[in-house]
């Protein structure tokens, strides 16, 4: 996420930028034609920048008569010897900008009205290719001091400038942070889409409210984008990202997570943390606070949706080595709190996800994974941000799915998002089904196969945080009867042990809950949790416990 709110800063920081740029080069692709004036320009960018900026160009094609012309070979350049000599004067802004384009075309350039009424009207204008370079070094005199807003800066030169089309193909961008409360930092975006229609500033423009930045509408595409993890097994990565400020919506294809290992060897590099792989088909972001989003970087929104997706966790139950004072890894609800990109979702829908926990045995060498299929629900109130946190601090989340492919089971989970500790708590219920459905699982996990019984209902109320979970776990089942195997040292084969399955099925695993004329055992759960166990994990191995303790 902090990639997108870097990714979000770049785009609006470029945006101005690049508008104060195409009018420069506009202007000498009208007068460029006559050395004299294209000097007059090239000194005027000097002074009205402070001396920071230059602007350069190879060749200019331009025809009275169609109006369209082709600039070559482009260059705006920052003068980098003066960055001291500014920033002791107050007057360094916060972003430096340095862009490269090959080849800019203009469509229906009118001179004319630039002479006659001081208006610069331009049908088109389209870039491919461009390169631009940001460099960032926060400066506490630039929240004080006014910036020149775009109708100041243009009108030095014009009384309008409008553009019905604006279209910048295939953008490199490279973002530096050179801010001293910061390690220098770098990011890169390419294969990034622009399209501007019916741009206009003029002295009244900035009052119109059916426009978003002087523009009737802005669309950002981005195609194909890739970010490594910090600890570089994982990557975070996208296929498509289109933002509409018309629309006020924000759509992604296929965003992912993906580990860089296979589930073992992730284990032995990660020093057996979970290993967790995540793919959403398609995320749609609805009815946008475009004021929030640009103006506060917060994101505020209607609605986010979900269609189709995975989630897979592996846990690796093999010993790893740990520090005695292990830091408690975060739950997602946790790391969603901490994040520096500010939220407030009123409401997420989520239909046609399917999630597999996998835990491995060492013992057996075997993985049991548990799935929960066709999941649909509802999600309210996902907010990390502190005014709507104050009013409200509860995240609901109600889900439907499908267990092990075929029973019914509904959970309904509260985050406490303002609580330090990460408090939750979760209600759910499994409906009835053989128990030889799960023979996958236990025999990787318990080395057991049920050999009858069935599972009645299933149903548990925990409450806990970062530090473990607690609460009633209700397993009602009958006519349980298990087999247990062994593995032989000498072939390390598998073999059923008839006698200490007897043994269990007699003396020491309860055929049913309730037994006769006794009392419905219910679990009270009091799990600690392992600190460097994420959440699925510890919620699967609390629930585990209060299996043990009624079936034993």
């Amino acid at each position: 996420m902090e990639s997108i709110s870097t990714t979000r800063k770049i785009l609006l920081r470029t945006f101005y930028g690049f508008l104060f740029f195409c009018l420069v080069v506009t202007l000498v692709g009208i007068w460029g034609l006559k050395p004299l004036l294209s000097r007059r320009i090239k000194d005027a960018v000097l002074k009205s920048t402070n001396g920071l900026y230059q602007i350069d160009f190879k060749d200019i094609q331009y025809s009275p008569v169609t109006g369209n012309a082709e600039i070559k070979n482009v260059t705006w350049k920052p003068d980098f010897m003066l960055f001291d000599k500014l920033r002791a004067e107050r007057k360094l802004p916060n972003n430096v900008f340095e862009c490269r384009v090959e080849e800019i075309n203009l469509t229906g350039l009118k001179p004319w009205t630039i002479i006659s009424s001081k208006r610069l009207n331009i049908n088109s204008i389209s870039v491919a290719n461009p390169f631009i370079e940001i460099l960032h070094e926060k400066h506490e005199y630039n929240t004080t001091n006014k910036s020149k807003t775009p109708y100041q800066i243009i009108s030095k030169f014009v009384n309008s400038f409008s553009v019905d089309k604006i279209k910048l193909e295939n953008i490199s961008l490279a973002y530096t942070n050179l801010s001293k409360s910061k390690r220098t930092k770098s990011s890169k975006i390419e294969s990034l889409d622009l399209e501007i229609s019916n741009f206009l500033i003029d002295s009244l423009s900035h009052q119109d409210t059916a426009r978003f930045y002087y523009t009737k509408e802005c669309t950002i595409k981005l195609k194909n984008f890739e970010l490594p993890s910090a600890d570089s097994l994982n990557t975070f990565s996208l296929n498509s990202l289109e933002f509409s400020s018309k629309k006020r919506s924000l759509l992604i294809q296929e965003l992912a997570l993906k580990p860089h290992y296979k589930p073992i060897v992730y284990g032995n590099k990660s020093n057996g943390n979970d290993r967790i792989e995540v793919v959403c088909e398609l995320i749609k972001i609805s009815e946008i606070d475009l004021e929030k989003l640009f103006k506060e970087k917060k994101i505020y929104a209607n609605e986010l949706s979900i269609d189709k997706g995975k989630l897979a966790v592996f846990s690796d139950d093999r010993p790893f080595p740990r520090p005695a004072k292990a830091a408690y890894r975060l739950f997602p609800h946790q790391l969603f709190s901490k994040l520096t990109l500010k939220c407030n979702i009123q409401h997420v829908k989520l239909q046609r996800i399917d999630v597999t926990f996998s835990q491995y045995n060492p013992e057996t060498r075997l993985t049991g994974s548990l799935y929960f299929n066709t999941i649909k629900g509802k999600i309210t109130n996902v907010t990390n941000d502190t005014i709507p946190l104050q009013q409200n601090p509860i995240c609901e989340a109600n889900l439907w799915m499908q267990f092990m492919k075929k029973n019914p089971v509904n959970l309904a989970f509260n985050f406490n998002l303002k609580d330090p500790n990460g408090a939750f708590s979760c209600k759910g219920e499994v409906s009835a089904m053989p128990f030889a459905d799960l023979n996958q699982v236990t025999y990787a996990l318990a080395k057991a196969k049920v050999e009858s019984g069935a599972l009645d209902r299933f149903s548990f109320d925990l409450r806990g945080n970062q530090f473990g979970l607690s609460g009633p776990v209700t397993l009602l089942y009958h006519d349980l009867k298990v087999n247990l195997w062994k593995e032989q040292q000498d072939t390390k084969l598998m073999k059923k042990k008839k006698l200490l399955s007897f043994l269990a099925n007699n003396s020491v695993l309860k055929p049913s809950n309730p037994l006769k004329r006794k009392p419905t055992t219910i679990a009270q759960v009091n799990y600690k949790r392992d600190p460097q166990k994420g959440f699925f994990s510890v919620f699967w191995r609390a629930l585990l416990d209060g299996i043990k303790e009624t079936v034993i």
